[in-house]
């Protein structure tokens, strides 16, 4: 991929974060209902909080790439990922990931789900 189109796709994926979505949704897990908190970055970005899930960590998910990568917190680094049909994270969009998930708004619903997260196992 030429450089300037790397550039346009990085300034794109910040260009909607701008049109972020909050939503909440409960998937089945046994007999466990996990409620998978998500803030979307546009460009089938988003950022999930698995209110089941261990270890103070979230994820960022591709949809169109079949992308789940992991993040620490409150350190927001990558600790592994996954996928299927595509390519992984660059290493710039991983940067750009770390950079945007410490902007207060992305940061706050980070930390307020796994607050609920941490909240629900007491």
């Amino acid at each position: 991929m030429p450089e300037q189109s790397k550039l346009d796709i990085e300034a794109l994926f910040l260009d909607h974060l701008n049109n972020a979505i909050e939503t909440t949704r409960e998937l089945p897990t046994g007999n466990v209902i996990n409620k998978e908190a998500s803030k979307r970055f546009g460009n089938g970005i988003k950022i999930v909080v698995h209110s089941n899930d261990h270890g103070s960590h979230f994820h960022i998910q591709h949809e169109g790439r079949e992308l789940d990568a992991r993040f620490s917190f409150p350190t927001i680094e990558l600790i592994n990922y996954k996928y299927q049909g595509g390519r992984p994270f660059t290493t710039l969009q991983i940067k750009n990931i770390i950079t945007t998930c410490n902007i207060p708004p992305y940061r706050g619903f980070i930390e307020t789900e796994l607050d609920k997260q941490q909240l629900a196992r007491q």
